[in-house]
């Protein structure tokens, strides 16, 4: 079991998500509870990112990190994570796609192109009570709309959330994505 605790920065070498063919969940499968103001993330995406899925869920939101909020356990009642795609049309060029997604909704806002073997880094924190700020390397922060009840305003509270495919697809083949937690200005209790 593992313990990091305020303003601890880990920095170790970067864990391998593997998201199995036919199916939407990374392993090793972790379970981690989240509280803090900021997460921030270092992440590199090999050849496995490549996919056609043939047909308009390609535009789906694969996600890569983030966390549930407001105490809630599903992502779907209330999150914010760190998304990517391959985006056919532009990712052959740039590299995979990077975004901001945030539920209730399934609100997603793009942040920029990661090239293939290159390092990314992306941070999410409370802007204010009401909005998340989303930044990539070194891009301007985007701001998305936080919506949790009024009792949950100074801190994020709920789970860590990991590598995930989809989307109603399953992963077409195997994924491979590092990606280190850094952990700053947050509190997490991490068990795998």
């Amino acid at each position: 079991m593992f313990f990091a605790f305020l303003f601890v920065y880990n920095r170790t070498l970067p864990r391998t998500y593997t998201i199995p063919a036919d199916s939407h969940y990374s392993l090793p499968r972790r379970f981690g509870l989240a509280r803090g103001t900021m997460f921030s993330y270092e992440f590199k995406f090999d050849d496995s990112a490549r996919y056609n899925l043939g047909d308009d869920d390609q535009w789906d939101v694969n996600k890569l990190a983030g966390f549930t909020d407001c105490f809630a356990l599903d992502p779907q009642v209330h999150s914010a994570r760190i998304g990517w795609r391959w985006n056919l049309a532009e990712s052959p060029q740039k590299g995979v796609e990077i975004l901001a997604y945030v539920d209730p909704g399934h609100r997603a806002q793009h942040l920029g192109f990661l090239p293939i073997g290159a390092v990314g880094h992306a941070t999410i924190a409370l802007a204010d009570s009401r909005h998340y700020a989303f930044r990539f390397n070194d891009g301007s922060a985007v701001k998305m709309i936080r919506d949790c009840p009024a009792t949950h305003h100074n801190k994020i509270s709920g789970v860590v959330l990991y590598p995930y495919f989809g989307g109603n697809h399953f992963a077409p083949h195997r994924l491979n994505i590092k990606m280190n937690n850094l952990l700053t200005k947050t509190m997490i209790i991490d068990r795998e």
